[in-house]
């Protein structure tokens, strides 16, 4: 599998607003949806998960004085616990460490045990709790 990353585009959205349906209807993402519509990320930046033609999810990352903060990743369903994560999270790694950047941070809903897990197992320390969230962070 060769991942690439592509800034989302009218082509991009049009076929991730007919997956978003299906995403809208899991109740399982009932909360992420919700982040989605009512939290937009101030200077994220948009990206589009692809492998070949195929649209596998999107990312949004920020920016800042010495972090990257990875603000969103949705993987469809259909592509989930195939090692995206880990090589999405690489993606990120790269991208900080060619701009200088030490340390990556996320936030986790408190109730997504898999992302909890997920960020646990690749070097991301808890750092805080705040209303329903946990910020992990890692230095690199």
């Amino acid at each position: 599998m060769r991942l690439t990353f592509e800034e989302l585009n009218s082509d991009h959205l049009s076929f991730i607003a007919k997956k978003f349906g299906v995403f809208v209807n899991d109740i399982e993402d009932k909360r992420a949806k919700e982040y989605i519509l009512t939290k937009p990320i101030k200077n994220a930046l948009n990206m589009c998960i692809l492998d070949n033609d195929s649209i596998m999810g999107f990312t949004s990352y920020v920016i800042e004085k010495n972090a990257l903060y990875l603000a969103w990743t949705y993987i469809f369903p259909e592509f989930r616990k195939k090692g995206l994560g880990t090589e999405i999270l690489y993606h990120y790694e790269k991208k900080a460490k060619s701009m200088k950047i030490t340390q990556i941070y996320c936030k986790v809903n408190e109730d997504n045990y898999n992302s909890q897990y997920f960020s646990q197992k690749n070097g991301f320390k808890e750092i805080k709790r705040n209303s329903g969230e946990i910020t992990y962070l890692k230095h690199l």
